[in-house]
């Protein structure tokens, strides 16, 4: 009687329990009571499916779907408890639960931007087989990230569209990702349209070569971590994706190696040719070409290496020499090389860049070579080192910045800069400087070919033009035309239809002539004209014009006796320079031979030199401050022969 009861009550009661394990396991926070589950619950629980129960998601369709499930999870207790379970989890969705929330057609028209700048489209890798397989929603949306349950792993799309294609484009090609890219733009300082490239059918890895390091290849340890069998190896990867993708829903990653994809240009231009000669990669001429090589300067390859043009594509003259009693035939570059590729005009272009870098290093070896034989003798805090290396390094070249002008031009400025800071530390100076980003914001067009125009001077009517303060103000298109390719404007070389329409703010452009005529200039005491208070005009301007005045200017206001005194001043004025301009080379020279020697002397007789220097540019040979002129020179002639 009483086995008669127990067991329906036992029963009952099995029957409840499970009732009760299956309510309760329903709930999202029973996965929470495994330790190993807690970093998915907690992913879940800050994510935007935390209203979706995990078993709408984990649990098939239908009442044995869900049996089957309860089954499933079951098994895995009894292999937690038992502590037999698998440290890596893993969980298929299907296809189906996903869509009762995402629909499908919902899907086929929308269109999402993956990564911020990739449009992505769903109905293009579920519609059909890629690449011989069919996707899951899984496929992609396996990854655990915090607010984001099912995201997507970027390397996922990177493996399925660069695996096993490394000398080919990827599946759906570069555009269906890139673009290509719609704008003109800069690349290092050159005007850009990647358009013009695609349309005449250009490959891509033409210039973007090794844009992905990494196979993506499976190893045989990587099959071991799940299949205990020793010998399982399939070739055939549809098989193997179908049964590890499309039914396993089994993440990209968890079989294949990384692949990294980035943009990397074309890095070889070097034909193999000029190492016979040149002895590898590593000579200047290369290096300057590659835009490597000097110190504290950025990596800035030439336009021509960036586009694959070796060596032998510029250097195509053949000249015959005779080379310790043989005669060789060497093969040299010429700027009419440039007309062949780029058209008409492009070797003049050749020649004004090679003048502008002659013009630079002859101007910067003078201040480079008092900076090197003044910091062998006191200590001065600035980069030594990198003058010296960077200024051989770009003289040693000998091409004066055709190898790669942009960055001989970088070059140039780098060492300017480590000069101006040392004269501002030692000689107290403070050189107003043009910032290169104002310039390109103003003129990119000009100064993407044309790049350290600032830099370059010539010479116009006997006078030296400089392009540096002009481009303060002024764009390209003041002086030159841009319709008519680089043509001067003939109103721009009458200086006078800018600069002197007005003689109110002489000392902006004539700053050192204002500090000699008013006795702001080292100790000199103001001109006897300039405490009477005559203008810069009262000389400098006639009949509404304002010009140099001639010699014979002064009889306008004085007696022919003055103007013949004054003369005669100047002349003695003129042979004082020379002859400072004579003892300052001598003395200069002691100093570079043995700069040791004059410890005690040589900074203060460098502060001389740079004094003089910039007095030297007043350039009136005394007419704005005659009785000052004579002082001050008599004073620095007496001091160099002192020393």
């Amino acid at each position: 009687m009483k086995k008669r009861i127990l067991i329906p009550v036992i029963a009952i009661l099995a029957l409840y329990l499970l009732y009760l394990f299956i309510r309760v396991s329903d709930n999202p926070s029973f996965c929470n009571s495994c330790h190993i589950m807690k970093p998915y619950y907690e992913n879940w629980l800050s994510s935007t499916h935390n209203r979706t129960s995990c078993i709408d998601c984990h649990y098939r369709k239908g009442f044995s779907g869900y049996m089957e499930g309860k089954f499933r999870l079951l098994a895995e207790m009894i292999r937690y408890f038992a502590g037999a379970y698998h440290v890596k989890l893993h969980s298929k969705i299907d296809d189906e639960n996903c869509m009762k929330c995402h629909i499908k057609e919902e899907l086929e028209i929308g269109e999402v931007l993956f990564a911020r700048r990739i449009k992505f489209k769903h109905v293009k890798h579920y519609e059909g087989e890629i690449r011989g397989v069919r996707l899951a929603c899984q496929s992609c949306h396996s990854e655990l990230v915090q607010g984001r349950h099912t995201a997507v792993n970027k390397n996922v799309c990177i493996i399925c569209h660069f695996a096993g294609r490394e000398a080919r484009e990827p599946v759906g090609g570069c555009g269906a990702c890139h673009g290509p890219p719609r704008e003109i733009m800069l690349v290092r300082g050159i005007k850009f349209s990647h358009l013009k490239y695609v349309e005449t059918g250009i490959d891509c890895r033409t210039c973007h070569i090794h844009v992905t390091e990494g196979t993506g290849g499976i190893s045989h340890e990587k099959c071991m971590q799940c299949h205990v069998e020793k010998d399982i190896e399939y070739k055939d990867h549809i098989f193997l994706h179908n049964v590890h993708v499309t039914k396993q829903k089994i993440r990209c990653g968890q079989c294949h190696g990384e692949i990294k994809h980035r943009k990397v240009e074309m890095s070889y231009a070097l034909s193999p040719k000029c190492e016979e000669c040149h002895g590898g990669k590593h000579t200047l001429q290369e290096r300057l070409y590659i835009g490597t090589g000097a110190i504290d300067v950025p990596v800035t390859p030439d336009p021509m290496f960036l586009s694959g043009v070796s060596c032998i594509g510029c250097h195509q003259v053949k000249e015959e020499k005779i080379v310790f009693g043989h005669r060789s035939i060497f093969t040299l570059a010429s700027p009419e090389i440039c007309k062949d590729c780029h058209g008409k005009g492009y070797d003049r272009l050749a020649y004004i860049w090679q003048e502008g870098i002659k013009d630079r290093i002859e101007r910067l070896g003078e201040r480079v070579n008092r900076i090197v034989a003044l910091s062998s003798a006191i200590n001065i805090p600035v980069n030594i080192s990198l003058i010296k290396q960077n200024f051989d390094f770009l003289k040693e070249d000998k091409s004066y910045g055709i190898h790669n002008i942009k960055y001989a031009h970088l070059i140039l400025n780098r060492i300017e800069e480590e000069v101006d800071r040392a004269e501002t530390k030692i000689f107290k100076s403070n050189k107003k400087k043009l910032s290169l980003e104002k310039l390109f914001e103003r003129d990119p067009e000009c100064l993407s070919c044309h790049f350290g125009v600032e830099k370059h001077r010539v010479k116009i009517k006997n006078r030296v033009f400089d392009h540096y303060p002009h481009l303060y103000k002024n764009s390209c298109g003041v002086c030159h035309s841009k319709k008519n390719h680089g043509v001067t404007y003939r109103g721009s070389y009458k200086c006078n239809s800018c600069h002197h329409r007005k003689a109110d703010n002489c000392k902006h452009c004539h700053e050192i002539q204002y500090k000699v005529y008013n006795g702001k200039f080292h100790n000199l005491s103001p001109d006897v004209m300039a405490e009477a208070e005559i203008g810069c005009a009262d000389c400098h301007e006639k009949d509404g014009v304002i010009k140099k005045p001639g010699e014979n200017f002064c009889i306008d206001c004085h007696d022919e006796e003055y103007e013949i005194d004054f003369l005669e001043k100047r002349e003695s004025i003129k042979k004082m320079f020379d002859k400072i301009d004579r003892e300052l080379d001598v003395a200069e020279n002691k100093i570079y031979k043995n700069p040791g020697k004059y410890k005690g002397e040589i900074l203060e007789f460098m502060k001389v030199i740079y004094k003089f220097n910039e007095f030297k540019q007043d350039n009136s040979l005394g007419a704005h401050n005659l009785m000052e002129y004579e002082d001050y020179l008599e004073e620095v002639k007496n001091k160099i022969e002192k020393f």
